[in-house]
Order: structure tokens, then sequence, then C-alpha cells
């Protein structure tokens, strides 16, 4: 997990689960699974994913092994762990065109969408619906993301920027 690597056992303890992609007997994937609480720290948001649900986040492939299908393997192995013991909804983010054409394959849909602007002592935050969202999944959506002052229901979160690590 290169400079991430002190933050296993703390993850570990508070019930993240670790998934990787291996060959031979080099991790050269992984993601982690997670029914609590953690922080997005691309968003500086945190996600409280209710009972049932799990959140996968801090997926990285290596880049000699980029391209290959790993991030494929990973959301995919994630995904049928969490239905194999009853979980109903996951939540994913992506950037960009990132896990464009894995995401939908493992069904997950698109819910929000998000634009940031940071400045070093401000951060404003537009959030709005992605246009395909089902209104009840973006609802949803809204309910499990936390800023400072609670859900982030409005179109706009305004703070100071937040960081973390987790």
């Amino acid at each position: 997990m290169g400079h991430d690597g002190d933050l296993v056992p703390g993850r570990r303890a508070r019930g993240c689960r670790a998934f990787a992609s291996c060959v031979s007997d080099q991790v050269v994937a992984f993601g982690w699974l997670s029914a609590g609480p953690e922080w997005i720290g691309e968003l500086g948001l945190e996600i409280r994913p209710e009972a049932g649900e799990a959140y996968i986040w801090n997926c990285l492939t290596l880049e000699p092994h980029r391209r290959q299908g790993r991030f494929r393997e990973i959301v995919l192995s994630m995904a049928a762990a969490a239905r194999a013991e009853g979980l109903g909804r996951l939540w994913i983010g992506s950037l960009g065109e990132l896990g464009a054409h894995t995401l939908p394959a493992a069904g997950f849909a698109p819910a929000l969408r998000f634009s940031v602007r940071s400045l070093p002592w401000f951060r404003r935050m537009r959030v709005w619906a992605d246009e395909e969202a089902d209104a009840a999944l973006a609802r949803a959506t809204r309910r499990v993301l936390w800023s400072a002052r609670g859900p982030v229901l409005g179109g706009s979160v305004v703070g100071r920027p937040g960081r973390r690590r987790h």
C-alpha cells in the first residue's frame, strides 16, 4: 500500500477488509470493503453506509499491471463477497472515466456528480443528481454522505477543506 501501509492495522481493527489480486506472491492490485463510516478524501466527506450496505474504496493497481483487468477482478470479487453475505447495496465512487466499463458490469449505477473547488482556506463543492440517476438512489446517496454540517442534502457544501488519513 505504499505510503499508506501503516494504516492497515487500524483499518482491519475497525472491520475493513482488503481484497487483493496477486501474481505469484506479489500483490499487484487491491481494494477495501467497509460497512462502517469512511473518509472520502477526494471529496472531503464521510460516507456512512446504512445497515445492509458497504463501501468499496481505495482501489489501486500497480503501474505495470494496469489495463489487464485487475480493477475489474477486485470489484467483482468484492461485489460477490458482499452479495454472499447478504449486503443489499454497495457504494463506490469514481473519478472521470475510471471504471466506466467495469462499474456498470458489476451492477453499479451513477447517482450523484460532484464539482469541487478548493482554496487553502475555503472549499465549495457542488452536488447534483446524475442525469440518468434513479431519484430514490440519488436521495439514498445524499443520506449516506456527510459533511461537517450533516448529510449532503443541498446543492452545495461550503466550508473549510477537510483532511484525514484513514
